[in-house]
């Protein structure tokens, strides 16, 4: 896929692998996709978190889970995103969790937290202040 107007290509090879699990299915997504972006020269390398269909014998629903990794070799920085999936009992759905990494230093640069179809918060990390005692 491309937008010529952005100077943005994507692009992705994946196979799938299911399994049934219970009352649920699950469907992992192997594979590593490719966003270029052309103006900044910089290619972004990430996979998908697994996908799962939940309670398919009474009101089904969907959820993704797992990690997923984005790298970009041309700025040297990591994302590591981790899906939640919904506990059993309480918890929230659509849950994802991450962060932003600096590969040459090892700092983070960014944390996030929030929903993956709702709101996400990002923290800048070279802000956050810490106290000594």
């Amino acid at each position: 896929a491309e937008c010529p107007d952005k100077k943005i290509c994507a692009n992705y090879a994946v196979w799938t692998k299911s399994k049934f699990l219970g009352i649920s299915v699950g469907v992992d997504m192997v594979g590593v996709g490719t966003i270029h972006v052309q103006e900044h020269g910089e290619k972004y390398h990430f996979t998908l978190p697994s996908t799962y269909g939940r309670s398919i014998l009474t009101v089904p629903w969907s959820e993704m889970g797992g990690k997923v990794q984005v790298t970009c070799p041309q700025t040297d920085y990591t994302s590591t995103l981790v899906f939640h999936t919904k506990p059993m009992y309480g918890g929230k759905m659509h849950r994802v969790t991450g962060d932003i990494k600096d590969n040459m230093t090892g700092k983070c640069l960014y944390k996030m937290d929030g929903e993956w179809n709702g709101k996400i918060k990002f923290t800048d990390e070279s802000v956050v202040s810490t106290e000594h005692s």
